[in-house]
Formats: structure tokens, sequence, C-alpha cells
């Protein structure tokens, strides 16, 4: 895989890929790249791109978007990229539609679905051609589908969004915990549905590769925070994972405990909260090494978050949407000005 057309000239679409010589060129000393780049080489050479993977299992498991991008572009090697661009602005946009039409429905203002789109993990994840943008549309896509009570499109929905990213499972678990409290053995079986192809998938990429695709990835830590405050420092990218990521997943952590214990977990919404500030506050060093990983990662937080304001009063609404806009002011502004 050569690395000549990997530099950086005006519209290359591949500079979005951050392709590094260590997986493409299986250089142990180059450069390690980011994830998208496994997206890419998924879409582009199939099943022939397993050397070029740093964690097969982990990495095919996530298999929605780049057999998307193939299909879209025709299997052009030439479009992939420019189709993981599109695909993933696409899929930001309509995400924003969709929260924003659910908002109006709900009384709310429209505008407050730009907690999503300009949420700091938001652009992170499409600037890099990660899977978020399409896993999250297609949730909020699901969830919306399963408020109206039409419960196959949203089983069809969310069983994509599960194959797209497996972090989307949050959103299933908190329909499966409400349907129980609620003692709706019926909803609970159909909350199940959509797992079943992302069951088929993992075990046949079991059979296939000998790993378990969901264990494989990095193991979350047993204590809150403990994958940042022990290795804080006031290296930029690390100090704003624990101050926009770490601080916010603790506060709603027991934001979500408070609205647990008066809900008494009827709403799905408090369980999405719930399980989406566990696993932030949860996640591993690995993840809050950096703004960009571990804001991408807390974007079903953001989402949780959404969906869970009608039911909080106005200025933790408003406070919501500043603080998510805020952050992102914070850090891509300065980036903007010194790299274009």
């Amino acid at each position: 895989m050569s690395l000549s057309s990997f530099a950086r000239p005006a519209l290359n679409p591949l500079w979005f890929v951050w392709i590094g010589e260590r997986y493409a060129n299986l250089d142990s000393g180059g450069h390690t790249g980011y994830d998208g780049q496994f997206t890419y080489y998924i879409a582009r050479y199939g099943s022939a791109a397993i050397p070029n993977l740093d964690n097969p299992p982990y990495r095919l498991q996530r298999i929605l978007f780049p057999v998307s991008v193939f299909l879209l572009s025709w299997g052009s090697s030439d479009l992939i990229p420019w189709m993981m661009i599109a695909a993933n602005l696409i899929a930001v946009v309509l995400t924003t539609y969709f929260l924003a039409k659910w908002l109006s429905e709900q009384e709310l203002s429209p505008w407050y679905a730009l907690m999503y789109s300009l949420y700091v993990g938001t652009f992170m994840a499409y600037s890099r051609d990660l899977t978020e943008p399409l896993a999250f549309c297609l949730v909020a896509l699901g969830i919306i589908l399963w408020f109206r009570r039409m419960y196959t499109r949203a089983s069809v929905a969310l069983a994509l969004a599960l194959l797209t990213k497996e972090i989307t499972l949050l959103f299933v678990f908190g329909i499966l915990a409400s349907a129980l409290v609620q003692k709706n053995l019926k909803l609970a079986i159909r909350s199940l549905i959509p797992i079943l192809p992302l069951a088929v998938w993992q075990s046949y990429l079991f059979i296939k590769l000998g790993t378990f695709p969901m264990m494989a990835g990095p193991s979350l830590e047993y204590l809150p925070l403990n994958g940042i405050i022990p290795y804080l420092t006031f290296e930029p990218g690390r100090f704003s994972s624990w101050l926009f990521v770490g601080l916010p997943g603790l506060v709603l952590l027991c934001v979500s405990l408070l609205y647990l214990f008066r809900d008494k977990g009827r709403s799905s919404a408090i369980w999405w909260l719930l399980l989406h500030s566990i696993f932030v506050v949860l996640m591993p060093l690995g993840t809050y090494d950096h703004i960009m990983a571990a804001g991408r990662n807390a974007s079903g937080l953001v989402l949780s978050v959404l969906f869970l304001l009608p039911a909080v009063k106005r200025p933790f609404r408003v406070l919501s949407l500043v603080y998510c806009i805020f952050l992102t002011l914070v850090w891509l502004t300065p980036i903007l000005i010194m790299h274009g």
C-alpha cells in the first residue's frame, strides 16, 4: 500500500482518514495514524485488509460503515475516501434534522438539536472519518421511531446502529431496563430484537478469527475516572478530556441517579443518561489520553442528555446547549486558526 498519495495537498480526502505507515505499510517504526484508516482499509480491501488492522475482530465488528461506503462508491478506490466524508456529513445533518423535528413535537425549541451537531465529539468524529456519525444517526432515528411505537422500523434502525458501533448497545439496554421496570415483558422481548444481527455477526467473527470481538477492545476501569485522574497532566488534549468529558460525566452520573430515584426507572431516557455516564467515567486511559477519543466516545452521553430535555427545566436545557457549543469553541477555534 503506497503512501505516495497520503500527503496533504489541497482537496486530498485521505487527510481525513489519517493513515499511518505502521498499518498502511506494516512498518513497525512508522506513525500509527488514527482509527478512520481501519474503516478505509476494510472498505477498500474487504477481508484482505486484516493484516492492516491493529485489532481485526475489534475493527471488523463495526462493519456497516465500511460496507456502506464501498457500496455507495461502487467499489471505486478513488471514490471511497470522498464517500466517507460525504456519508458522515449527511449523517450529521440527518441526525440534526431528526432531533430538531422530535424536539418540535415535544414543544421545545429545535435549536437544542445543535447540542449534538456542534458538539466537539461530533466534529472530531467527522474530521477523522470515524463511525460515530452514522451510528448515532441510526440511533436517533431508531429511538424516535420507538417513541412513536413504530417498533419494526425502530428495530431495523437500531440493529444497523449496533453493526456500526457497539457502544450503541447502551441505548438498547436502556429501553430494555425501562420495559422491565414497567413489567412490560412483551416490550422487553421486542427491545432485544435489534441485538440479533449483531450477535450473528459477532459469532461469525469469533469463528473466523478466534476472538470474541466485544471482548477484544480496551477494558473499562473499575473506579470512576481512574483512567484519567492518576495520569492527569496539563497537556491540552489530556487535560481537556478530564475537564470537558470526565468531570461532566461524573456530574451527569449524579444527576441520572437523582432522576432515576424520582422516576423509579420508568423512563428509558433516564437509563440512557445513567448508562452513558457510567461508561464515560469508566473509560480507560487510552480513551482519556486525548479529547479526540474522549469527546467522540462521549457523543452518546450528549445524545442522552438531549433526549432527557423534555423532562428537565429550561435552565438545564440552556446550560446543556451552551456548554456543548462552548466546549467546541474552546477546543476547535485555536486549531482552525493555526491549521486552517
